[in-house]
């Protein structure tokens, strides 16, 4: 048990650093569906003796810690790698750009530069490349089954002395805390398959959101459980002191400057898993226990409105729609489509925070999202526009949506609006107007339910 006097310094510890344990989660895992995954890069033999001599008994000892903690158990040896920061770096610029990511990833850019989201000179596949690069800690890539160790910074000093004064009586570093972060990638994929979860989301930004999410908050809430244990602790004390609010976050943010100076999507996209996966995670535990977290995993969320509303998680309610682009043409004049994509609720509410004039109903605007899919149009010359389609849970929330985007974009965009549904253009070109006013006005959408 604890003494009283160490509880009483662990409370002012926590009371003074909780934006910073908060943040440890965000800076340490970065793994994604992409759909070719380069090999990990080649050992360096003095890493890999460090590693041996140095990380890997550790590594077993945390392996047992963290089944304890997660209740579940690994059912093979990890494949572990050592690796320096600018292997991992490397790595992970590689793997982006042999897959197709490319190519989806700039589509995203178009479609939230037409929204408004980006800054001017902002460019977001080199913007989220920097995130990279300042925040990777470590990686576990479930394509390869492989978690790469980031030695170099796994032995950088503490950032918090008082962390460190009050971990040191617990005989925990704070390379612990990254290391079972990573190692509960591993129990995950081991015991619910990321791999085929990840393939399935792939090309698709809301369905991606909603599984790394689901992922990450259960290992977010896993690193917290092993620190509880470690210390003696009851979990739910972590969560009473570590509570998430604006203020907290951006006092997290300011130990990454990469991340604090970039535009409000970026920020969003980065830190959602964690934060918005966290309190899914903490809800699916509070209602259904830690089965319900497995099943999760099992049978992922399909979209960030379930991470967003638990509840329709875990009641399997008010299921989110799939709007197939599928029959619109690949070509439209000069401008060729980057394919299609899904924005979902949680990027309609970032969008919406964005405007001053929209912030305090940004989440109402968001509530009502039932499905949407947008393309990107882009032509030799480097111009671009973009249709998106949106279906809402009734006429109202339609309404309040493309009222909020007419506000927002001006002339920039036009709206045919049916029923519960609306179709935009954003920054069409004059010559295209009147065959894309043609095209809206007989869409050929299917309509149909999310599966896995």
């Amino acid at each position: 048990m604890v003494s009283n006097l160490r509880k009483d310094r662990l409370g002012r510890w926590l009371r003074r650093s909780k934006s910073w344990i908060v943040a440890v989660g965000l800076a340490l895992t970065f793994f994604g569906p992409t759909a070719t995954s380069a090999q990990p890069p080649a050992p360096q033999p003095a890493l890999v003796t460090e590693g041996r001599q140095v990380w890997e008994p550790h590594l077993k000892s945390l392996e047992a810690s963290l089944e304890r903690a997660r209740g579940l158990k690994f059912k093979r040896p990890v494949q572990v790698r050592y690796c320096s920061q600018r292997e991992a770096v490397e790595y992970l610029q590689g793997d982006y750009e042999r897959s197709k990511k490319v190519e989806v990833e700039k589509r995203r850019e178009l479609f939230f530069r037409h929204l408004g989201l980006l800054k001017p000179q902002e460019k977001w596949m080199e913007a989220t490349q920097a995130l990279y690069a300042e925040q990777v800690r470590g990686l576990y890539d479930p394509l390869n089954q492989t978690l790469l160790v980031v030695v170099d910074l796994l032995e950088a000093p503490r950032i918090d002395k008082m962390m460190s004064s009050v971990l040191d009586q617990f005989n925990i570093d704070l390379s612990d805390l990254l290391l079972v972060h990573e190692l509960c990638h591993a129990l995950q994929d081991q015991n619910f398959n990321l791999k085929d979860s990840l393939l399935a989301a792939q090309g698709n930004l809301d369905r991606e959101l909603a599984l790394s999410a689901a992922v990450e908050g259960d290992a977010t809430q896993a690193m917290f459980d092993y620190l509880a244990q470690a210390m003696g602790l009851e979990s739910q004390i972590f969560t009473n002191y570590l509570t998430s609010s604006s203020q907290l976050l951006e006092a997290g943010l300011a130990n990454y400057p990469q991340l604090e100076k970039s535009s409000l999507i970026v920020r969003s996209l980065v830190v959602m898993p964690y934060f918005e996966g966290w309190r899914y995670t903490q809800t699916l535990r509070q209602l259904g226990g830690q089965k319900e977290v497995d099943r999760s995993l099992q049978a992922y969320p399909l979209s960030t409105e379930q991470i967003l509303h638990p509840q329709k998680f875990i009641q399997n309610s008010d299921p989110a729609l799939s709007l197939d682009l599928s029959r619109w043409p690949a070509l439209i004049g000069e401008y060729r489509s980057l394919g299609q994509d899904s924005a979902g609720e949680y990027v309609v509410r970032v969008w919406a925070s964005s405007y001053p004039d929209l912030q305090a109903q940004a989440s109402r605007i968001a509530q009502g999202w039932a499905g949407d899919s947008f393309q990107i149009y882009l032509n030799p010359q480097g111009r671009s526009f973009g249709l998106w389609a949106t279906l809402w849970d009734s006429q109202g929330d339609r309404q309040e949506f493309t009222q909020a985007l007419r506000a927002a974009l001006g002339n920039r965009v036009t709206i045919q609006e049916r029923e519960r549904m609306a179709l935009a253009t954003l920054d069409a070109p004059l010559e295209l107007q009147a065959e894309l006013r043609q095209l809206l006005a007989q869409p050929q959408i299917e309509v149909r339910p999310l599966q896995h």
